[in-house]
């Protein structure tokens, strides 16, 4: 396990950012259109520095992160053949996506499959919500935003599971803090739309911890969100 006190301070960190961004930028602060309305710079430094910082420091590694692979470039002789050396750094990481490949499917495919019958079933019932388009930059933002909370308690606590779970308890705190800033209400049609979302992925993260490979269903998810839903029309 990490050092718990430095994992918090990352936490603490997380949390606040946002809110105190949200202080300084009221007049931008538009929770229905992107999830932090940051510069892209701020953004970019946000949602992937601090979690690359961690990892920097020792506190997370690149596994808990779902970063599969990516450690074999660190194994990189820069004395050597590069191309060669990238090569078969390239070729360690294909194969260790491969070996995960199974369990990423079967998971991101069923968590995708019931995202698309709730959806059906929401669009029957006569359900209708805000459609977000959200861009891929955002999604891979939040997908790295939300494995960072799995990271950080995986990390605390040495349990997969127990990462999983808090680090979700921790992004929905985070989105209570954001909407109590806000004034918005704390359960939205939008908010229950994305915690629906925010479980699938990470239940599909425990059986499969490789973000690389759950990343085109967590789009997929979104995009299903994306579009109006289809009613079925029994008048003729």
């Amino acid at each position: 396990m990490s050092e718990p006190g430095g994992l918090l301070a990352f936490l603490v960190i997380s949390l606040v950012f946002p809110v105190a961004w949200h202080q300084l930028k009221p007049s931008q602060s538009d929770y229905s259109g992107e999830l932090y309305p940051l510069t892209a710079i701020v953004r970019f430094l946000y949602f992937a520095g601090i979690p690359y910082l961690a990892v920097l420091l020792g506190l997370l590694t690149l596994e808990q992160l779902g970063l599969t692979g990516l450690v074999y470039f660190n194994l990189i002789d820069w004395q050597a053949n590069l191309f060669l050396e990238f090569q078969q750094a390239a070729t360690l990481l294909l194969l260790s996506w491969l070996l995960d490949s199974g369990r990423a499917i079967v998971a991101g495919g069923s968590a995708l499959l019931l995202l698309g019958a709730f959806r059906w079933g929401l669009g029957q019932a006569g359900v209708r919500w805000q459609l977000r388009d959200l861009s891929l930059v955002d999604i891979i933002y939040l997908a790295l935003h939300w494995a960072f909370y799995r990271a950080i308690f995986w990390a605390a606590t040495g349990d997969l599971y127990l990462g999983v779970v808090l680090g979700s308890a921790a992004v929905m705190l985070e989105w209570a803090l954001l909407t109590k800033m806000q004034h918005q209400p704390l359960l939205s049609q939008t908010s229950l739309l994305d915690i629906v979302i925010l479980v699938l992925t990470a239940t599909a993260f425990f059986f499969s911890p490789n973000l690389w490979l759950l990343l085109p269903f967590q789009w997929g998810m979104v995009a299903l969100l994306a579009r109006p839903p289809y009613v079925l029309d029994y008048s003729r």
